[in-house]
């Protein structure tokens, strides 16, 4: 039996069958309003387009989890699939979405069910957001069913990165990094006053904690959560993590917006309850802990939420390869800043500023070494970076392996990894779900 409230949402335990998902839709009417002819545009979470080593669990939307979506909608006899994302563009590192496809799995599934794949950075229409105007993929704007599948993980910016979060991927680059140069969580809800999915699906297969990058723990949850409304499903899945729905601030402004109470008592839970299910994810991270920079002598305060996606690519690949390239190397004390809402300490004695809006945060700061651009250039950061607290002789060498990295990487001889805090071991861990 259907429940008409549409603001219910569904927990299901997943058991690697489609039934969990079946279960989930059937409870909350998902697909009540679908008409064959639609045309069904479904939003995963691709939040990394670079590949390589990194592990996909809990960081973007499981493609089994897409696969039985497909399915479930040609039994309907949907025949107008397409699946949407835009994943950080990256001229320097030639990252792009069709690349972030390739490496999800999605691209394989699409192929084989002959669904249409679509690059949210090409066709763009303009949108009002309160005085604000914004650059959103036309066809996130022009669908007929727009079906949205977050991953359950939390953000080290927002808290929490479910449904409302993951409509972010419509925007253009240029209105993505708008976004974090206003007010990112506002933004985020005003944005979902003007782009309304019929259905979101919460992917909580895996769920991240410290999220959103790989840099993140992963957690076997085994949960989907599913509602017609995307709000409703975020207070739930939010709850779920261990977080209190009233503190994530772009969950409070749209409950302002809109008038819907952000109580999980308002909400129709059906299946199972959150009480059972629910875990105790920490959503705080810093630069510091993540890559272990402490203790190599390197200051890095946390950058804020103007901290946008390019720069946070930067200063990933960044510290990523130069902490791997110099384990348990102990260098001079260095303070490196990310970002305009950050002042460089002034007991600092070496300073680094990667970017122009740190460079312009601290123009004061006449002795400090720069690296500029928007974004930054990585290959630049990380050469800067080793210029000034390594010996040439090293550094040299560090340079010319890279090179070679690289070369082999082009022609798939080398796949680059990073060690990992977290081992993420079968069966708990299932790479076929990719």
């Amino acid at each position: 039996m259907t429940n008409q409230f549409n603001g219910a949402v569904a927990i299901t335990k997943y058991d690697d069958s489609i039934g969990a998902l079946q279960k989930g839709i059937d409870l909350i009417g998902g697909l009540e309003d679908l008409n064959p002819s639609d045309n069904i545009l479904i939003k995963p979470n691709i939040v990394w387009s670079l590949g390589g080593a990194a592990p996909k669990y809990g960081l973007i939307t499981t493609t089994r989890l897409i696969e039985d979506i497909i399915i479930l909608l040609r039994e309907k006899g949907c025949r107008k699939i397409s699946i949407g994302e835009g994943s950080p563009v990256n001229k320097e590192l030639g990252a792009n979405t069709l690349k972030g496809f390739s490496w999800s799995g999605i691209g394989k599934i699409a192929k084989k069910h002959d669904v249409k794949l679509v690059d949210f950075n090409d066709a763009q229409v303009q949108i009002k957001l309160g005085k604000k105007h914004v650059d959103v993929a036309r066809s996130a704007v022009e669908s007929d069913f727009l079906i949205n599948v977050p991953v359950l993980k939390t953000h080290a910016m927002t808290k929490v990165s479910l449904g409302m979060k993951n409509l972010k991927g419509c925007l253009s680059m240029k209105s993505k990094k708008k976004f974090h140069m206003l007010d990112l969580d506002e933004m985020i809800a005003l944005l979902n006053t003007k782009i309304k999915p019929k259905l979101t699906v919460i992917d909580g297969i895996y769920a991240m904690e410290k999220g959103p990058l790989p840099s993140g723990r992963a957690h076997r949850m085994n949960l989907l959560i599913t509602g017609r409304d995307v709000f409703t499903c975020d207070i739930v899945g939010s709850s779920v993590l261990g977080i209190d729905p009233a503190t994530v601030e772009h969950l409070l402004k749209f409950s302002g917006i809109s008038g819907k109470p952000i109580e999980t008592e308002s909400i129709s839970v059906l299946g199972e309850r959150i009480q059972d299910v629910c875990g105790s994810l920490e959503w705080q991270s810093d630069l510091e802990s993540i890559y272990h920079l402490a203790d190599m002598g390197i200051t890095v305060q946390w950058p804020g939420n103007r901290f946008c996606t390019n720069c946070v690519i930067c200063a990933g690949i960044t510290f990523s390869c130069f902490c791997k390239d110099n384990l348990g190397v102990k260098i001079p004390p260095l303070e490196v800043c990310f970002g305009p809402d950050v002042k460089a300490k002034e007991n600092s004695e070496k300073v680094l500023l990667i970017g122009d809006c740190a460079v312009r945060s601290n123009r004061s700061r006449k002795d400090a070494i720069k690296v500029e651009g928007c974004p930054p250039k990585i290959f630049e950061a990380m050469t800067t970076l080793m210029d000034n607290t390594l010996g040439k002789r090293r550094v040299k060498k560090i340079l010319a392996t890279r090179f070679l990295k690289v070369l082999l990487s082009k022609y798939g001889l080398y796949k680059e990894r990073f060690p990992t805090q977290f081992p993420y071991k079968k069966p708990d861990f299932s790479p076929k779900h990719f």
